[in-house]
């Protein structure tokens, strides 16, 4: 498994697809569908459509950028963008974050949350740990001393 597992917008904005554009701009899409984040079902946008989506969402097949929110005038169903997008703009590519194969965590690792957090990201429902060693010492005997004092035998040096 890889994750994402597929193209998702790295912020809120709308998806569109860059190489439909014609000349300089400014220009207007239609604004054809939603995407919630974990949304299955998606819609194929062309030409000069757009899709309102939102962080973490999977981008649109058609679409190629995504436009933030804040770079664009809606008015009821149409977007207005001035620049033109380049492609992959705000897209976190399926893979890019864990690739399939790859070693998410080293044996032996101390887990913290975030390691908890890699793991669920990458499908694992359980992983298997082992309890952190503990070892104890116990010395007994007459030539047991205290740190600090100096020993009073042949190899004592006195």
């Amino acid at each position: 498994m890889h994750t994402p597992p597929f193209d998702t917008a790295a912020m809120d904005g709308y998806a569109v697809a860059s190489a439909a554009l014609p000349g300089d701009g400014p220009w207007t899409f239609e604004v054809v569908a939603q995407v919630p984040a974990r949304q299955s079902e998606l819609r194929l946008l062309a030409g000069l459509q757009a899709a309102r989506i939102f962080t973490g969402a999977p981008v649109p097949e058609g679409a190629d950028a995504v436009v933030m929110q804040e770079d664009v005038k809606r008015t009821g169903n149409r977007v207005r963008i001035n620049l033109r997008p380049k492609a992959g703009l705000n897209i976190r590519r399926a893979g890019s974050e864990m690739a399939a194969g790859v070693t998410i965590l080293d044996e032996g690792r101390r887990l913290g949350v975030r390691d908890i957090a890699a793991c669920a990201a990458d499908g694992a429902g359980s992983v298997r740990v082992r309890r952190r060693l503990r070892a104890a010492l116990l010395v007994t005997g007459d030539k047991v001393r205290q740190t600090g004092q100096r020993g009073t035998g042949p190899r004592s040096g006195m």
